[in-house]
């Protein structure tokens, strides 16, 4: 997590007049994950929604402002620091597989697509501030949930709701023109949605892959990619023949 969500829940804490194991019981959690919150620790996007009901405050405001900045002088103005995103996007890849991050409790998976709905919702009413805050958390919680449900219909639910987290990654990281970020989560989208013989969420991250190459000015490849989408490849139907044929 960020230095700034770590101040923002310890002022909002002292503004309410809680301590840390106060601020734990209102919020039905244990005190050592406020410690670790105040630390600067990893927690889910869910624990961090409880946390600020139990502050009487947005989820967003806690996270507010850790958003994308200019990376620096002489660096193009549309590029943005996304060190966080970058990181849950593209782990560094060692030689034995990842274990991933064990999950403290089951996930929800109806809570986790409800909270990748509402930052759909800020995505779409221009609220890229909000988006960009709360989407690395939403990965690696996606992430958790697609290992703790690694069989059975349980994960190909979990693999869904990553399709969803990624697609909307890919519409963020698109609309600001991280590009190759962009790419890596909407390939994500379409392998994630393969998986599960979801033909309509690959479809949609087909079509988010399209705007991409556009943006690109790649419009040469965004028609052949269309056409490979996810009903490409399947046999025609035969049409029967009709009176006279």
């Amino acid at each position: 997590m960020t230095t700034e969500l770590a101040d923002n829940v310890r002022k909002y804490r002292r503004r309410a007049g809680m301590s840390q194991e106060e601020l734990a019981h209102t919020a039905g959690v244990s005190p050592g994950t406020v410690r670790k919150v105040e630390q600067g620790g990893t927690v889910g996007m869910e624990t961090l929604r409880t946390l600020a009901r139990a502050l009487g405050v947005t989820t967003a405001t806690l996270l507010a402002p850790d958003a994308p900045q200019p990376v620096g002088r002489g660096e193009d103005p549309n590029r943005v620091n996304l060190i966080q995103l970058r990181a849950a996007l593209t782990p560094p890849v060692g030689l034995s597989e990842p274990d991933g991050e064990r999950a403290e409790e089951e996930p929800n998976l109806r809570r986790f697509r409800r909270t990748v709905h509402d930052g759909a919702v800020l995505y779409h009413s221009d609220s890229y501030k909000s988006v960009a805050s709360q989407l690395p958390a939403l990965l690696r919680d996606a992430d958790t949930a697609v290992a703790h449900f690694d069989h059975g219909e349980e994960h190909h639910q979990a693999l869904l709701a990553r399709a969803e987290a990624m697609q909307l990654a890919g519409r963020y990281l698109t609309q600001v023109r991280q590009y190759d970020l962009a790419y890596t989560a909407l390939s994500h989208v379409i392998t994630d949605a393969r998986r599960t013989g979801d033909t309509l969420t690959a479809a949609s991250g087909v079509i988010g892959m399209c705007w991409l190459l556009l943006r690109q000015g790649r419009l040469h490849e965004a028609e052949p990619a269309e056409r490979r989408g996810p009903r490409a490849g399947r046999p025609r139907r035969r049409r029967r023949p009709g009176p006279g044929r």
